[in-house]
């Protein structure tokens, strides 16, 4: 807790025994320090022991035993031109022709991004005021129409907001009349502690008011001073990057244009330090994206999609526009997934391989280290000149594995801490689901 006489609120209220339980558990010792968002959890175990520990200890402060599932998502934000022609996508044609297509796809959730608002386009959002209703020319009766369609359909839908000038009223009406499972909040301005302070405290007041709560997407890019990786997460999850087919270059660099490598090299490293369950790792229709800007055409939808699989897959997209083989290719992994999901969310998840570069083995390993089960992703990237390679595996070691090929259904077993993978063709990937066998 603060200090006597400090002017700060606790970091720790309730959650602090669970906190400390968790701790014990993992056999780690922490030290809790007030100050911003800050710990540290000493080990004498490997690296792979660390990461757990660290990755327990952030279970406990944030994911709040699992309260959050994953969840796929779409957003109508990434396909077009950043500004007034993105902003025309959140509408009620283009959510109806989404809804469809994410049920088809078997995408959980559509986040209509800005644009829906009144007023639809004018100062930044951050001073801008409004009365944050769905404006009449976007959507002819409200919320009613795209509703009913979700409902019937049979997927969720979320709201983009800006996070500090709305009010909570604001965003409790919206969530009521629009049936919003949640909100991706974004254009904050966090210059003092007082304006993180009543961020939170507002977005709280919303979530404990709905049961089931709302979840909270946190939008961390741009240059303003934003939640960050460490404050908020208790309540959803991280947008973390914009990846987009790429913008005129006569406007703007190309730094965001949708680049696979770059977007596994994301993941990769977060995952040393932040479970993966957390954060929305974006996915392009990659024959969008121009040679000039990106290799992304010279890999497939099912390549692009299995790299958001290793945390919450974002179709930052109209899903609509993806081809039929396409749709086929990434529904059959989403159906996979969905089955799978409740032993993903249980996992921890750890880089393994090579660091992505384009032309490495690489990717991720998924454990749950209650059950000695757990997942594993594997990459060949587009210039992996290695048709085969064999992946040291953490906390397997001198055990006998059953495997099993999620997506050939071929079953295998392996003993001790590394598995013998072939692709073929690069780029591909490997998506196995393992079990460790009790010790005779």
């Amino acid at each position: 807790p603060a200090s006597a006489g400090s002017s700060l609120p606790p970091l720790w209220d309730a959650d602090a025994a669970v906190v400390h339980a968790e701790v014990e558990r993992s056999g780690a010792r922490a030290v809790l320090v007030n100050v911003w968002a800050t710990w540290c959890v000493p080990s004498t175990a490997d690296e792979a022991g660390r990461q757990l520990a660290l990755k327990r200890f952030d279970r406990a402060r944030f994911e709040r035993g699992l309260r959050k599932k994953l969840q796929s998502r779409a957003n109508t934000w990434g396909t077009r031109f950043p500004g007034d022609e993105a902003r025309s996508a959140a509408c009620e044609t283009v959510g109806l022709r989404e809804i469809e297509s994410c049920a088809d796809l078997g995408v959980d959730a559509l986040a209509i991004d800005d644009g829906w608002q009144v007023p639809m386009a004018g100062g930044h959002p951050v001073t801008e005021a409004g009365d944050w209703t769905p404006h009449p020319e976007r959507f002819t009766d409200g919320w009613k129409t795209i509703r009913q369609a979700a409902d019937a359909a049979g997927v969720e839908l979320v709201l983009w907001m800006p996070g500090q000038s709305v009010t909570e009223q604001q965003m409790a009406a919206n969530l009521e009349s629009g049936g919003f499972t949640g909100f991706k909040l974004d254009f904050l301005g966090l210059w003092a502690r007082r304006d993180l302070d009543a961020l939170l405290q507002k977005v709280e007041k919303v979530v404990e008011r709905f049961d089931p709560p709302p979840v909270i997407s946190w939008d961390v890019t741009e240059n303003h001073p934003r939640l960050g990786y460490f404050f908020g997460r208790e309540f959803g999850s991280l947008h973390t990057s914009n990846r987009k087919p790429g913008y005129d270059k006569r406007i703007r660099v190309n730094h965001v244009a949708y680049t696979p490598r770059l977007v596994l090299r994301d993941a990769w490293h977060l995952a040393r330090y932040v479970n993966l369950n957390q954060i929305e790792i974006p996915i392009q229709d990659p024959s969008a994206l121009d040679l000039t800007l990106s290799d992304a055409s010279l890999h497939s939808a099912a390549y692009c999609t299995a790299i958001a699989l290793a945390g919450m897959p974002l179709f930052f997209m109209e899903t609509s526009t993806f081809s039929g083989a396409a749709r086929d290719e990434v529904r059959t992994l989403l159906q996979i997934w969905r089955a799978q999901r409740e032993a993903l969310t249980r996992c921890y998840r750890f880089p393994i391989g090579a660091e992505p570069c384009g032309a490495a083995w690489t990717g991720f390993q998924l454990h749950d280290p209650e059950t000695r089960s757990g997942f594993v992703l594997a990459f060949r990237e587009r210039e992996c000149p290695d048709p085969e390679t064999e992946l040291g595996l953490h906390f397997l070691d001198e055990a006998t594995v059953e495997w099993h090929d999620l997506l050939s259904g071929e079953p295998s077993t392996t003993r001790g801490g590394s598995l013998r993978l072939h692709i073929p063709e690069a780029p591909g990937f490997r998506w196995m689901a393992y079990r460790g066998l009790p010790s005779a």
